[in-house]
């Protein structure tokens, strides 16, 4: 068979899918025609087919020198991209571009290799180009929307979305990102909305049954949010994240056993997997018999040498578990090259991380001044704030142990008030919040927080707010509801610090990768808390994690006096109360309270010469 023939036979067997017969019939033609374009091409989009893009895209970059056809530069930017050589598939793209300028889908390519490198501004120019010549398409509107996401745009990435879903109703997609821009917004009933619609649309997708998990977690009903993600891992057996998400709420719910044989299934068949091995870190003590556990961790670092984000993880893991064990000088070892790792992945350059509060100090008293006189003035509320690390979820699960006090763990309620807003939560969005709302705003601000408290526990005298960092926000506290009382946790500065240094944070703290930066960030919170207590009228109590655990009992009783509540035996063994505890110290706060944390730092003082320095007279305590 010949020339025409002998093509067209090739083609008729790529299509019937028979791809090792064809690519063998293509080759016979590039025997006879090295150079013939059309079987090149063929060849490409068999190998395409069987996986092979390194080869295929060799075969199309021929087939372009063989041939000036624009088309052919846009397959070959495409093949390039999914073989992974984002230089390569970016000439092409380039090179098709100068012939086709305003083309969608070579704009897509062009935005989805500057998402790649991380330029996602440049992402977003590239879509918004694209979309001037598919101003309706709901694929290239999605995708959009997940760049202006990941640039912060939150209101222009939740129009794309709303854009993508008016073209198509049913777009799943689109409503599950939209439901994740908004659970990261805070706006958890928007949230539950989408996700709702995406599950009758496809009720059998991993994804939505993910995401649904995921903002029920962030709302701590962890109960429901575990269906949901072993109704993602049922559905997707390779889905490691919803097994990851299944054993993180029943850390919080306190089912540790069952959260380490979900955390073990996993690793029998990711033995390496540097989440799950971080978790079995972080869920226990370990002891002179867990050797073993470190020679596995060591075994996984191994393994994902070059993968930063799992190198941090595993760091974290073995510098705990030495620390478990004493052994000061390999614990600090391995914390410091994780936290060297994560400030540099982060760029946290110098100063940045710190927010010394400033402005907020420079605000006149008045400022703080009662806003809503004639609502409700906030008696019930307990707010226990402090530096992260100090004993903050050891109060707080002292006081919830009471039945007449409802723990709401860390609310973060204005911060999710900042975000609706669009206004970033640090001091100067503290003080853009009472600028830019009116009392009757600020009047609804309050009773909206006290409705969403009564509403989550309506039969209680107290409700408590255990945000460490709200410490920043007493002033406003104060104007919103000024007859709310605040515990303020104290613990020695050194060890505050190095818990905080020791401790992987999903997000935010910045501050504490750095020991200078960490030191700097201690005495910005202290300098703040000084000004509060000469300032305000707040009904204030100061308490000592090192008085707590040395008298439990003595420490409880004070505790429930300064919120006017009777004693409850309960209050003595805070351990045994079973609610959901979602912060680092869920593990630790159910075990009997004792002090062996107490003055750790003593062991790190070899290593923590910067931190101490930068303290100053602060690490005398």
């Amino acid at each position: 068979m010949h020339g025409d023939g002998a093509l067209a036979y090739a083609q008729w067997l790529h299509e019937a899918g028979r791809l090792d017969e064809a690519a063998a019939s293509y080759r016979l033609i590039l025997k006879r025609d090295r150079a013939n374009p059309d079987a090149l091409r063929g060849l490409a989009h068999v190998l395409a087919a069987r996986g092979e893009y390194a080869a295929a895209a060799a075969q199309l970059a021929r087939a372009a020198r063989a041939v000036r056809a624009p088309e052919l530069q846009l397959e070959l930017a495409q093949m390039n991209f999914l073989a992974g050589d984002p230089a390569a598939a970016g000439r092409a793209c380039e090179i098709y571009l100068r012939y086709r300028p305003g083309d969608p889908t070579a704009l897509c390519l062009r935005a989805a290799l500057r998402e790649q490198r991380g330029d996602t501004a440049g992402a977003v120019d590239a879509y918004r180009e694209a979309l001037l010549s598919a101003p309706g398409n709901p694929a290239i509107l999605n995708n959009c929307g997940l760049a202006l996401r990941a640039c912060g745009d939150y209101a222009a990435a939740l129009d794309c979305y709303a854009r993508a879903l008016a073209a198509e109703p049913n777009y799943l997609a689109a409503w599950n990102n939209q439901g994740n821009a908004l659970r990261e917004l805070r706006l958890e009933d928007e949230a539950l909305t989408a996700f709702e619609r995406a599950l009758r649309i496809a009720p059998d997708d991993p994804s939505a049954h993910f995401n649904r998990g995921l903002l029920l977690a962030q709302l701590a009903r962890h109960a429901e949010a575990l269906t949901c993600f072993e109704r993602a891992a049922t559905l997707d057996p390779l889905h490691d994240d919803a097994r990851i998400q299944s054993a993180e709420s029943l850390l919080s719910l306190g089912e540790f056993a069952q959260a380490n044989a979900t955390l073990e299934a996993l690793l029998d068949r990711t033995p390496d997997h540097a989440g799950a091995l971080y978790l079995l870190a972080t869920s226990r003590r370990y002891t002179a018999q867990d050797q073993p556990f470190i020679a596995r961790l060591e075994q996984a670092r191994k393994h994902h040498a070059r993968d930063v984000q799992a190198q941090i993880a595993l760091d974290f893991a073995l510098g705990k578990v030495h620390d478990d064990l004493g052994d000061a000088g390999r614990a600090f070892t391995c914390f410091e090259r994780a936290n060297r790792a994560e400030w540099q992945r982060l760029k946290v350059p110098g100063r940045e991380p710190v927010d010394d509060h400033a402005d907020l100090r420079a605000e006149p008293a008045s400022t703080w001044h009662a806003a809503n006189a004639s609502g409700d003035s906030g008696a019930g509320l307990v707010f226990i704030v402090g530096m992260p690390r100090s004993g903050t979820t050891l109060v707080e699960q002292i006081l919830a142990s009471h039945p007449a006090v409802y723990g709401a763990g860390e609310t973060d309620y204005f911060n999710r008030a900042l975000l609706r807003d669009g206004i970033a939560d640090t001091a100067r969005g503290t003080l853009r919040l009472l600028a830019e709302r009116s009392e009757e705003r600020l009047e609804l601000l309050a009773t909206d927080f006290i409705a969403e408290l009564r509403s989550a526990a309506p039969d209680v005298e107290r409700w408590i707010d255990k945000t460490p960092g709200h410490y920043a926000w007493l002033g406003v506290i104060q104007r919103l509801w000024p007859a709310a009382r605040v515990v303020h946790c104290l613990r020695h500065p050194l060890d505050t610090c190095l818990s905080l240094y020791f401790q992987r944070f999903s997000s935010g703290h910045a501050y504490a990768y750095e020991l200078r930066s960490l030191g700097r960030q201690y005495r910005a919170y202290h300098e703040l808390m000084s000004h509060w207590r000469a300032t305000l009228a707040l009904r204030w109590m100061d308490v000592r994690y090192e008085d707590v655990v040395a008298e439990p009992r003595e420490a409880a009783r004070a505790l429930l006096a300064h919120c006017e509540l009777g004693w409850d035996e309960a209050c003595a063994a805070p351990h045994r109360t079973q609610r959901t505890v979602t912060t680092a110290s869920r593990w630790q706060v159910r075990q009997p309270v004792h002090g062996n944390a107490r003055g750790r730092w003593t062991r790190y003082r070899t290593w923590i010469g910067p931190l101490i320095e930068e303290l100053g007279v602060l690490a005398e305590y």
